[in-house]
């Protein structure tokens, strides 16, 4: 249980990390950089993706219980002969969706932060025109 929330903590500082990275690079004046951590985790999310389809298909878990419930054994075949798109289409695209929740985090930081840079840029605009 104790290495569990270690894992925990260690999961969070990094995404508080990779989020403070992102709002500092959003800063910056090429627009593009903004861009870098976004993209970085779209392609991760495909390959990830297609990683856990190729499992998907190749691969069913087939679990045997007893009769008071409790697991006896878990044995996993090789079955790529009953591939169907109907069965991995839904899983892939909640795979897919779930991988993407970071790469949608750092797009609304990195707009937020681009938008702000926006208003301020005009407003320092409209100061210089009224001088």
């Amino acid at each position: 249980m104790k290495t569990n929330s270690v894992y925990i903590i260690f999961a969070l500082i990094c995404v508080i990390g990779l989020c403070v990275l992102q709002y500092y690079i959003s800063l910056k004046s090429k627009k593009w950089l903004g861009w870098i951590l976004p993209g970085i985790f779209f392609c991760l999310s495909i390959l990830f993706t297609i990683s856990a389809v190729t499992f998907l298909r190749s691969y069913v878990l087939s679990e045997v219980y007893s009769n008071n419930g409790n697991l006896m054994s878990s044995i996993i075949t090789n079955t790529t002969s009953n591939f169907s798109i109907q069965t991995i289409l839904p899983k892939a695209i909640e795979i897919f969706l779930i991988c993407n929740l970071p790469t949608i985090l750092f797009i609304i930081i990195f707009l937020v932060v681009h938008q702000k840079q926006k208003r301020e840029a005009q407003i320092h605009k409209m100061n210089i025109q009224d001088l």
